[in-house]
């Protein structure tokens, strides 16, 4: 990353990420960061607020969980798992009824009328209209294989 690729936007998503202290940075970043943290009242800014998110983060403590709470907790958990009802299935047509029959008819209206459409623009080709019936249900397969009376 070059220093004219690196903007004060950037340097405050790695501020997010990596905190305020700028050697737990990744290593190609940090030059241009300490470049830019020399030259930008903002990149300090930035910094500073990492620093103090930092110092909260420091403070923190962690709640201390007694052994015979964390059994208890797990306990409940393996009981409501090992009483859950299994899920029941259901069918959408089921719960809905008729309701479905809409979405279905609007797909395949919306199916014709693209067909048509891609026909009517002439990227396919519509086909040739048939002479008699025997050459709408016969003809020859792709192995060349002869039906319905064509020879």
């Amino acid at each position: 990353m070059t220093l004219k690729e690196f903007s004060v936007t950037e340097f405050g998503r790695l501020a997010e990420m990596h905190g305020g202290d700028i050697g737990r940075w990744p290593d190609p970043v940090r030059g241009p960061a300490l470049v830019l943290l020399a030259r930008s009242d903002a990149a300090r800014a930035i910094l500073d607020e990492a620093k103090a998110v930092d110092a909260l983060l420091d403070r923190a403590s962690v709640p201390a969980v007694s052994d015979e709470r964390a059994e208890r907790v797990l306990a409940r958990l393996s009981d409501r798992l090992d009483n859950m009802a299994p899920p029941v299935p259901y069918s959408l047509m089921a719960t809905r009824g008729t309701l479905r029959l809409w979405p279905t008819a609007g797909f395949l209206v919306a199916m014709g009328v693209a067909g048509f459409l891609v026909c009517a623009s002439g990227l396919l080709p519509a086909p040739a209209a048939a002479s008699d019936f025997t050459s709408v249900l016969g003809g020859t397969s792709y192995a060349g294989t002869t039906y319905l009376g064509r020879l």
